[in-house]
């Protein structure tokens, strides 16, 4: 009876153990949205190499999002990374220089989203909405490399919301592609995730146009204005290119949900969850 209360602390002691590279799963920005002028804002964290002993325990990151009008939401997010562990190199088939690259790095680094999408209600507590939107943001690794990219994504999700519980679940589909890569080693762009792809001749870092799947499962519980937020996700690389990411990139992230809507305000008229038609 009591395997449930310990899944998470499972999931985040894996979290915690997987060497990722260059690419770090974020949160999705899931809005919930049944009607027009609701606005919704989202503090979290994401936990992050606490059983490691050293980098940062904990990314924090923002969400906002806002109905003008109804079947039309619109998010923004900042995302961050703080003093994370990781390898410049995956584990195997690792360059000539493999002595220089395959220590520890700290990557840090941030990114600012924005979107927009169509939402409505399905029957009296159900919701779909689809999202998608633009990314820019850049990536550090110490005095290795600094990396600018944009990112490109679509975020169908579906789920239900009533007066004190909310659950959605999607999946996020993006394309990120880095523009700029600053190093003291010139050949970097070209060793840097190459060397697992199977090409005999190195290929450009710049050129490649990374591909990512990353279904989520969205939970929110409080009253009225503000409530408690759990999220859990993964991501998985598509296409022909060597992989960015580790072997386990899973993500978890908590966080404190403040809302407005104009439900909340008038509850004799609309009711708790009532659908938008």
């Amino acid at each position: 009876m009591r395997q449930p209360v310990y899944l998470p602390l499972v999931f985040l002691v894996l979290l915690s153990s997987c060497s990722e590279r260059l690419y770090y799963p974020d949160r999705a920005n899931v809005p919930a949205f049944r009607e027009a002028h609701e606005l919704k804002a989202v503090l979290s964290v994401k936990p992050q190499d606490f059983m490691d002993g050293g980098g940062s325990p904990a990314c924090p990151a923002a969400d906002v999002a806002y109905a003008p009008i109804n079947h039309l939401g619109i998010i923004a997010s900042y995302r961050t990374i703080v003093n994370r562990d990781a390898y410049l190199y995956p584990v195997s088939g690792k360059p000539e220089n493999y002595s220089v690259y395959n220590t520890s790095v700290a990557i840090n680094g941030h990114r600012f989203e924005g979107g927009a999408g169509y939402f409505t209600g399905l029957g009296r507590k159900g919701i779909f909405e689809i999202y998608g939107g633009y990314g820019n943001g850049v990536v550090k690794g110490q005095d290795k490399f600094t990396a600018n990219y944009n990112r490109f994504f679509l975020q169908p999700e579906a789920g239900f919301r009533s007066s004190r519980i909310s659950l959605m679940g999607g999946i996020r589909v993006a394309m990120q592609q880095y523009y700029k890569l600053q190093s003291p080693d010139s050949t970097l762009r070209y060793n840097i995730d190459t060397y697992q792809n199977g090409f005999n001749a190195p290929v450009d870092f710049l050129s490649q146009h990374f591909i990512f799947v990353e279904p989520f499962i969205n939970f929110e519980v409080g009253y009225k204005y503000v409530s408690f937020n759990m999220q859990f996700g993964f991501t998985t690389q598509t296409g022909y290119y060597a992989p960015i990411t580790s072997d386990l990139p899973v993500y978890a992230s908590f966080g404190a949900v403040f809302q407005l809507s104009p439900s909340f305000n008038d509850r004799k008229k609309k009711g708790a969850g009532h659908a938008v038609e």
